[in-house]
């Protein structure tokens, strides 16, 4: 998983200022009680970070066991937590070898998906679900923070609701629901818009992202100070047949 240092340095900005990130968990939460309702046995939730996530699954859902990851050691900020929630630390492209003979019924997941394969991830993480696992994930589109995008040309490769729409049938996962919703923040100066970055982390998408005072001027001409976040959300259900026939 290509993960930037920088989001486990910001650990302790992240949760009060992802805003963003905020409203797509509870969007996510949504959407998974509306199609599967809130009764799960086990849970694994992998991009923990330090747990603001977590809570939410916590407060919201009924599960014996929740098992958190993430690529950093984050283990400090789930001392606290309720004995039935755990947390490894261990890169997810190696997930098959921690989690071996594990399996879950629930496989959820904010704002991490772009940090991996998506067509290599539907189609390998199968190895670890349950016949009739639910995937609840959400994620980042091409749109996202394309107020910095169009000023800088430096963006990650995200992929469209499309794009994700076709691996997910060509890997057999049923869709119950696939949106995408635009998450506009505003703020007073071009310096708060880009110091939200900083504080989760998000400014080091690119190693090339720089501060200039022309990008400073262009984002409050242009863009009047405004960051907008392009969300994906993924509700998905793997049947047993496909589970049986699932590719290793």
């Amino acid at each position: 998983m290509k993960y930037p240092l920088k989001f486990y340095q910001a650990k302790n900005t992240y949760a009060e200022n992802a805003i963003a990130q905020n409203k797509m968990q509870d969007l996510l939460l949504q959407s998974l009680i509306k199609n599967q309702g809130k009764n799960f046995e086990t849970i694994f939730e992998f991009g923990a970070g330090v747990g603001n996530f977590t809570q939410k699954i916590i407060k919201n859902l009924s599960f014996k066991t929740l098992l958190c990851n993430d690529l950093f050691d984050f283990s400090d900020c789930f001392l606290s937590m309720p004995k039935n929630v755990s947390f490894m630390a261990f890169d997810m492209l190696s997930f098959s070898h921690y989690l071996k003979y594990q399996t879950f019924d629930l496989i959820l997941s904010n704002a991490a998906l772009q940090w991996l394969n998506a067509e290599w991830f539907f189609r390998t993480i199968p190895l670890i679900c349950k016949p009739n696992t639910t995937l609840a994930i959400s994620t980042f589109g091409p749109n996202n923070l394309f107020e910095i995008s169009s000023l800088t040309q430096l963006s990650l490769p995200y992929l469209s609701l499309k794009e994700l729409q076709k691996i997910l049938q060509k890997h057999s996962w049923q869709i119950l629901e696939l949106y995408e919703s635009s998450i506009p923040l505003y703020f007073q100066t071009p310096i708060q818009a880009l110091k939200s970055l900083k504080l989760t982390g998000v400014n080091t998408l690119n190693p090339s992202f720089k501060i200039t005072k022309s990008l400073l001027q262009d984002l409050e001409k242009i863009h009047h100070n405004t960051l907008t976040y392009h969300a994906i959300i993924i509700i998905a259900k793997r049947s047993p047949y496909h589970f049986r026939n699932a590719v290793k």
